[in-house]
Order: structure tokens, then C-alpha cells, then sequence
């Protein structure tokens, strides 16, 4: 826990030395000139909406938000944008500062967008899947898998992924972490104990091939969840994680011991690190990847 918290203030520090600040800003919507405040909360001008989010985004971080994001929350919301954007330190921004920047700019519809050759290489060079120009790229993506209820009604199981490669008969899930405190947990209450007993254990016991108690997958919800996509070798699921975070770099070794072998391929872990070391020349690195050291 104190080693987190360590790493969490450096990657914070950091962040905000990288943003420009503006003391005749109201106090109260820039935290970051107040001492012993959050430094990593972006100014917004009065209104924690879509609109000032991406205002500051723009003008602080340089990142122009072009995409519709699929809606959160209520039905109908128009609110499309993460409520914690303009946090420095969301992941659903560094996904965006990463992977718009090696898409092509031209939409297909849906906030749909083809790959860049860049994109194509570094697919390749880091994961060993071959896409193609014609592939199919989103943010915010959510798998359209569902699940029988015990009272006969079918709902969607409700992950999103933080981005999707979608290429013919291939499919690529991105799940993204930055300064997160490890890998999701599930309430243990009798809606995820029924998602878990009916849809989860089966899908679970086909991909790491014997059984999981349900008390293991309440403990690694998030990660077995991501996981169950994973069941043929067209469709990976990959995450990103810093390696200098040591709470999800210590759930990753836990659960790859536990549950996955070197020839379960098309479950993949990867570094930030290793992402700037194959990142392509040609292309400015996001500013988010000067916090990815590599430890000593």
C-alpha cells in the first residue's frame, strides 16, 4: 500500500508540472494552486460538463476530443465523456492520447476509424496480430455479450473495453490502467453471484481450463471478465499497465501463476514501457509517457 501511494503522488507530481497553470483562475475551479490540494484536476470553467471538459483538455493537454463516446449511465444521457476526463492521471484519456494520434482522421460512422500504418506495425511488433488498412477502430467500445437471468430475461453482461480492434474474423479487447489501485473487485451481492454462477464459471473453466470458486472471481472480477472474450485465437484480449505500478503489476503475476500458461496466447499483457520503446518516430509521444520510468 505505501509503495502505491508513492508511485500514485510521483506520477501526480509529475502530470501537473506539465500543465499550464493559471492563478487568475477561480481557486475554487483550478485545485491545483492550492496547497495540499489535487494537483491533477484540470480547471473547468464553472460546469463539470462534456463542453468544459474538453475545453480544458484542449487547452491544457493539447488533446482535441473528436469522438462521440458511447453514453454512460442514464438512458438517453448525451453525456459521452468520462466524468473524471479532465482528471491527469484518467486512463481513458491516456487510452485517447495514444491511440488517436495513429488512426486516420476521416470517421466511418459510429466514431469509427481506420488504422494507420503506424498503428498496423506497432500491432504487430508488440502482440503478433496482423490487421489491415481496412480495420475497424473504436474508444469506449461495448461487447454486445449477454446473459440468461434466472427469471428468463436477457441482459447485456455490460463490459467496456477502453478501445477495440475489430479486423474480419479478428478481434482485439484493450483494457487500460495508469495510476489505478490494481484490477477491479466485484460486490458480493446476488446479482454478480447470478451473472457469476450462470455465465462466468463455465466461460472461465473453458479459457483456463479447470474450475474457479466463485469467491476467486469476485476477488479478480474485473480481470476475469475481460478475459472470457478470449475464447479462440481471433479473439485477444489485451491489457496495458505501467510496470512501475507495483499493485497492478502484483495482481497480473498473481493471476497469470494462477490462471493462464505460456501457450494461452491470445491473453496478453503489456507495458507502457514496452509501448514507448516501439512507439513510432514519426509521431509525437503523448506527454503521459514521461511517467513511464522503468524501475531500477
Amino acid at each position: 500500500m505505501k509503495n502505491y501511494y508513492k508511485y500514485r503522488k510521483k506520477i501526480l507530481e509529475l502530470l501537473s508540472n506539465k500543465v499550464r497553470t493559471d492563478k487568475s483562475i477561480n481557486p475554487g475551479e483550478w485545485q491545483g494552486v492550492i496547497k495540499n490540494t489535487y494537483t491533477h484536476i484540470l480547471p473547468l470553467d464553472g460546469k463539470n460538463c462534456r463542453k468544459s471538459r474538453e475545453d480544458a483538455i484542449r487547452e491544457y493537454l493539447e488533446i482535441e476530443i473528436k469522438e462521440d463516446f458511447l453514453p454512460r449511465g442514464k438512458k438517453g444521457c448525451k453525456e459521452t465523456l468520462h466524468p473524471y476526463a479532465h482528471h491527469l492521471n484518467s486512463s481513458q484519456l491516456l487510452c485517447y492520447a495514444t491511440f488517436q494520434p495513429l488512426l486516420e482522421e476521416e470517421n466511418i460512422g459510429d466514431a469509427t476509424h481506420h488504422p494507420k500504418e503506424e498503428l498496423i506495425k506497432l500491432i504487430k511488433d508488440l502482440l503478433c496480430i496482423d490487421i489491415s488498412k481496412d480495420a475497424k477502430c473504436k474508444f469506449e467500445y461495448i461487447d454486445d455479450l449477454k446473459w440468461e437471468k434466472r427469471d428468463g430475461s436477457i441482459q447485456p453482461e455490460g463490459t467496456s473495453f477502453d478501445f477495440h480492434i475489430a479486423d474480419k474474423n479478428i478481434e482485439v479487447f484493450f483494457e487500460i490502467k495508469f495510476t489505478e489501485f490494481g484490477f477491479g473487485k466485484a460486490k458480493n451481492d446476488e446479482n454478480h453471484k447470478e451473472k457469476i454462477e450462470d455465465t462466468y464459471l463455465f466461460r472461465v473453466k473453458d479459457i483456463v481450463g479447470k474450475k474457479v470458486s466463485k469467491k476467486y472471481i469476485i476477488q479478480n472480477y474485473q480481470l476475469f471478465r475481460n478475459i472470457i472474450r478470449s475464447n479462440s485465437e481471433k479473439k485477444l484480449v489485451v491489457f496495458i499497465t505501467d510496470n512501475s505500478n507495483p499493485k497492478t503489476s502484483d495482481d497480473i503475476c498473481k493471476f497469470d501463476k494462477d490462471f493462464l500458461t505460456s501457450s494461452h496466447a491470445n491473453v496478453k499483457f503489456v507495458t507502457w514501457q514496452d509501448i514507448c520503446n516501439n512507439w513510432p518516430k514519426d509521431i509525437a509521444m503523448p506527454f503521459q509517457f514521461t511517467c513511464f520510468e522503468t524501475p531500477k
